[in-house]
Order: C-alpha cells, then sequence, then structure tokens
C-alpha cells in the first residue's frame, strides 16, 4: 500500500485540483466581466522619448471576448448619429481594430473599420516559457511567462486566482489572465488597472464584414493608406453630411484632402506597430 496508495493519492488529488479550475474557469467564462488596460506606447521609431498612452478594454463575455479601444466604439456610434465633428474624436483615437475571440473554439478574428470593415482569422500561436518569479497585480498574486511574437519579445504576469485563458490584444493561453505584458524593447507595455463585472452589452461584431486572409488584409489597408479617401470620393456617401472646422463648414473636396493628410500625419508618427510587419492606420 505505501509507495503505490500514496501515489494514487497524489493523483487523484492533482486531478481533483485540475476539475476544480476547469469549473472555476468555465464559471468566468460565462460571466459579463471587464478588464481595463492602460496601454503605453512608443509609437514612432525615429522618436523613442515620445510616449503616449491609450484605454483598452478587455469584454468577456458568455464564452466570448472583444478586445478595443471604447474611443473607437465611440467615433463609430458617432458616425452614425452625426452628433459632434468626427475630428474631434478622431484626433484622440490611437488604434481602430478590434479583436475577437470563440473562447470555446479558440478562434481569433481581427478586424478593422476603415471605408468598410475588413477582418482575418488570425491563426495566432504562442509558445509561452513559464517562469517562476511572482508579482502582485491588483492584489493578485501573478507568475511570469515569456515568450516571442510577431518581432518582439515579451514578458507577461498572470493571476494564478483568475484561471482564464485570455489577455489583451492577441495574448492568450496562459493558466490565468494576463494581467501584465510588455515588450522587451520598451515599445509596449499593457496593464490591467480594474476588472468589473459588467452589465449585457451588444456584439461589436458587424454584420457585414470582408473577410481576408491576412496577407491580403495587409495589402488592402497598404492601398487604403495611399489615398485614404479614395472609396468615399468614389461613392461620396460618407461625407454627405455637413462638416465643420474650427466653426467652419468645409467642401467636400476640402474634406478627402484634409482628412488624407490627417491619416498621413498619423501614420507617420505611428511607425512602430505592435506587429512589426502590419500597418498602422486608423
Amino acid at each position: 500500500m505505501s509507495f503505490f496508495y500514496f501515489k494514487i493519492i497524489i493523483i487523484v488529488k492533482k486531478l481533483t485540483y485540475l476539475l476544480i479550475l476547469f469549473f472555476i474557469s468555465n464559471y468566468l467564462l460565462s460571466q459579463k466581466m471587464r478588464i481595463v488596460y492602460e496601454i503605453e506606447m512608443r509609437p514612432d521609431t525615429l522618436n523613442l522619448n515620445k510616449i503616449e498612452k491609450d484605454v483598452h478594454f478587455l469584454d468577456i463575455i458568455n464564452f466570448e471576448s472583444y478586445y478595443y479601444a471604447p474611443l473607437y466604439v465611440s467615433f463609430n456610434n458617432n458616425e452614425v448619429n452625426q452628433k459632434l465633428d468626427n475630428s474631434q474624436i478622431l484626433n484622440k483615437l490611437k488604434t481602430a481594430y478590434t479583436i475577437y475571440n470563440n473562447l470555446q473554439h479558440n478562434t481569433v478574428i481581427n478586424y478593422i473599420k476603415l471605408d468598410e470593415y475588413y477582418a482575418y482569422k488570425d491563426d495566432v500561436v504562442i509558445n509561452w516559457d513559464l517562469k517562476k518569479d511572482t508579482l502582485s497585480i491588483l492584489g493578485h498574486l501573478c507568475k511570469s511567462a515569456t515568450m516571442e511574437f510577431r518581432g518582439r519579445k515579451y514578458t507577461a504576469w498572470y493571476a494564478l486566482d483568475i484561471p482564464i485563458n485570455e489577455g489583451p490584444y492577441k495574448f492568450k493561453k496562459l493558466p490565468g489572465l494576463i494581467l501584465k505584458i510588455s515588450s522587451d524593447d520598451r515599445d509596449y507595455s499593457f496593464e490591467a488597472v480594474e476588472i468589473k463585472n459588467i452589465d449585457e452589452t451588444s456584439s461589436l461584431i458587424p454584420s457585414r464584414i470582408k473577410l481576408l486572409s491576412r496577407k491580403k488584409y495587409l495589402k488592402v489597408l497598404k492601398q487604403i493608406a495611399e489615398n485614404p479617401s479614395k472609396n468615399d470620393m468614389l461613392s461620396n456617401s460618407s461625407f454627405n453630411y455637413k462638416t465643420y472646422i474650427e466653426g467652419k463648414e468645409v467642401s467636400n473636396n476640402e474634406k478627402y484632402k484634409l482628412f488624407n493628410e490627417m491619416i498621413w500625419r498619423f501614420m507617420k508618427n505611428h511607425n512602430n506597430p505592435v506587429e512589426k510587419d502590419d500597418i498602422w492606420i486608423r
């Protein structure tokens, strides 16, 4: 009995622990929760002293997650309602993408709204190296892990007591919720500042999107970046309402010109995306 019985007890304890984690994880994923992340980034490779900050939400609702900038949602809602001068919001907007994840089927979709919605299914593969270092974040004991993802090396901190394999952006698949992750080159840092329950929200996935391969998606972004207002000029639909800049109404041609200049100016100073082969456009 001694050694064999002792081994059986250890196996049963491990299985019981894993079973408890499984039920806790499923319970948490079935809830409606929001993790608020503060982002610090160096957007310009030619000016590494410049640091920008942003706030992103990770909403986990009924086994689905949405990672996005709330300012981006405000911009889209205003575009429908036309209550404000969109340039007021656009000037503050850093990112225009939303990342959707079906937690049961491990499906990650990256989509962005430009002249219309473009998206691609991202087969994210991350090989984590688990470490023994610990850190307390928001009162949660976290362990560290390292990895490399699309041109950058990262160190992440995940909460042992929140068994959800989610995190900011596309950083996932650790045995706990990622509360902090930073790139080793110090260009990017994501840190949770609040975790709270939320009410049911409407789906952030648009009803009509152009689903492309990642290669085609990047090609389309590059084409749009060459002339951001081209499709709007051809359709003459998006700018059919009156636009005021500094209290003065501007014509369609002026709108297109100013819009292009604004996007190009933004891209010139935002040439250092999270994924190094990506195109940073809003």
